[in-house]
């Protein structure tokens, strides 16, 4: 071969090495690199969040916070309660934690550590909840995102991730009720008013129980505890219960549905309330590590926790679809908080441990959708009190601030039922309209909340309520959503947050009556705070386990949580007559 052969040889060797290699490194990058948020992050990033930012001019650690060499990719189990974390023994600064230390790894695994165990899986730290506070001597920034719902990444607790069929949806409505041929009657202020709403948006007078003594009955949430008087056993203990449905010829004159409190934060200051049913207990040693936290999803799918499938919504807003059938007794629900581009506005100084300023507001808020259809086989002996934390949160990174900050939305149900009579069936839908944002402020120490004062009725609840049964009968649903910009996942995530609560009550009377009497309340209201809150029956899981270790136990609250303010509140029975109002 002369020397022109031997280049040209030389030159193709080195184009076919040089392809070889790029294909190799673009393969290797494609097993490497994900999606969310429109950006792409490794696969420790896309399942654990991004690794907290270095000390700056707008940020600083306390003192007893330790961050983990490798941030996510250090991270190699995590339980689905997120209790438990196994870590790469040999990264930076995991050989530095101990016992009240916090541990900051990245944006979803943050917490204080109250127990360490080495075993050939890694170093294994069971965590509880902190405050930003206790994470941040400093933390400064000012930022506004435009949530692209496409963008949420879907992360579901690993130990509810069995596969679960979907759930049928349900049929939209377009018939007007079974109701007694009056019509759907306009009056500003009721279920069928055309936009009449609760006034300015100032706190309740107690704190501790904000449902005024003239609200409507049975759907207002409260702070911390649910109500776990059977709505079935015609004598309802709760706190200001009251008739909601009217008299008929052969069944109890009433129904009485018991006021909801739906757990969104706790209040330790509320005393009095009934209790929610006891935590199994669990092992007297820490449980194994569930298997590696699975990535987000992009499309929401169904998840069973308890009793019920769950299936959340991102389109058009943010919501959920349920189902449960038990015992005979079926609910297929929805429940969505409609937004039209929405946005979120963030602020926040925290500096030397205190926070001077805080403000959240999502904007775009356009409406609250429900319908459901239930039924009941059984009656009375087969009625249901759930409170739902949804085992998923939906969430997106926020960049271009000084710490792992993302936006997570997060949900949680009741659901009541009071059939009085087998074989009933009962269904409803309403659409309500407004216009606002939903904020929470905090400046030199003031408070503030804000939300709608104002809703249209576009869709009549009582208009649509329809069913048959020989007794009367209820359903109330209540609905929670918060968003918080923050660190952590699920339960363990602090951070700025507002929560929307929205409640619903259906009631109608039996077939038997002289007249088919129909009521219904709504109610929204708005709560939020900086740091965490977190459920009732949550915090007693957790204190069960803390306890078995003899460990300290942990707050439902932590950091600062506002009064909750009431919104709007609706009220309204048809037919206008006196055996139906009382």
């Amino acid at each position: 071969m002369n020397g022109n052969g031997v280049r040209r040889a030389a030159g193709l060797l080195v184009l076919v090495l040089v392809a070889t290699v790029t294909v190799a490194c673009s393969g290797s990058s494609d097993e490497a690199s994900r999606q969310i948020g429109g950006r792409s992050v490794s696969e420790a990033e896309f399942r654990f969040g991004a690794a907290p930012a270095p000390p700056g001019d707008d940020v600083a650690y306390q003192p007893d916070v330790v961050l983990v060499g490798g941030g996510p990719a250090a991270v190699r189990e995590m339980t689905g309660d997120g209790l438990q974390v196994t870590l790469d023994p040999g990264a930076d600064g995991v050989d530095s934690l101990t016992v009240d230390r916090i541990l900051y790894a990245s944006g979803r695994v943050v917490g204080r550590v109250v127990a360490i165990e080495d075993s050939d899986r890694g170093r294994t730290v069971t965590l509880v909840p902190v405050e930003l506070t206790d994470i941040y001597e400093t933390l400064v920034f000012d930022t506004s995102y435009d949530i692209d719902p496409a963008a949420l990444a879907i992360y579901t607790a690993p130990d509810t991730r069995d596969p679960v069929e979907p759930i049928k949806l349900l049929p939209e409505e377009d018939g007007q009720g079974d109701g007694d041929g009056t019509g759907g009657g306009a009056d500003d202020g009721t279920v069928d008013g055309t936009d009449e709403g609760a006034g300015p948006t100032t706190p309740t007078s107690d704190p501790d129980d904000p449902t005024p003594a003239d609200a409507p009955p049975s759907a207002e949430p409260g702070d911390d505890t649910t109500d776990t008087t059977d709505p079935a056993d015609g004598d309802a203990t709760g706190d200001g219960a009251q008739s909601l449905t009217a008299a008929s010829v052969a069944e109890p004159p009433t129904i009485e549905m018991p006021r909801v409190h739906l757990v969104v934060g706790a209040n330790p200051r509320r005393s009095g309330a009934a209790s929610l049913p006891s935590v199994a207990p669990i092992a007297q040693t820490p449980p194994a590590p569930a298997p590696p936290l699975p990535g987000p999803v992009a499309s929401p799918t169904a998840v069973g926790t308890g009793d019920f499938k769950i299936q959340p919504i991102a389109s058009g807003g943010i919501g959920a679809q349920l189902a449960y059938d038990k015992n005979g007794t079926t609910i297929l629900a929805k429940v969505q908080v409609q937004m039209q581009s929405p946005r979120l506005v963030a602020r926040l100084d925290l500096r030397g441990g205190r926070i001077n300023t805080a403000a959240l507001e999502l904007h775009g808020g356009a409406g609250f959708d429900a319908s459901f259809e239930a039924g009941s086989r059984q009656g009375l002996s087969a009625n249901i009190d759930a409170n739902i934390a949804f085992p998923v949160d939906l969430t997106v990174p926020i960049g271009g601030v000084v710490a792992p900050l993302s936006v997570t939305f997060s949900q949680r149900l009741i659901v009541k039922s009071a059939f009085s009579s087998k074989n009933s069936t009962l269904s409803a839908a309403g659409n309500f309209g407004f216009q606002g944002s939903f904020t929470m402020g905090i400046v030199n120490g003031r408070q503030t909340l804000g939300g709608p004062s104002r809703v249209s009725v576009n869709k009549s609840l009582l208009n649509s309520t329809k069913g048959v049964a020989l007794g009367p009968q209820g359903l109330i649903i209540g609905h929670a959503m918060r968003v918080m910009v923050g660190v952590g996942a699920f339960g363990f995530a602090t951070g700025l947050y507002v929560d929307f609560i929205t409640s619903f009550s259906v009631t109608r009377g039996s077939d038997l009556g002289i007249v088919m009497c129909r009521g219904g309340t709504l109610d929204m209201n708005v709560a939020g705070g900086v740091g965490y809150s977190l459920p009732k029956p949550i915090v007693s899981g957790i204190n069960v386990f803390l306890r078995a270790l003899n460990l300290k136990q942990i707050n439902q609250v932590g950091g600062i949580e506002f009064a909750r303010t009431k919104l709007i509140s609706l009220s309204d029975t048809q037919p206008k007559s006196k055996i139906c109002t009382g």
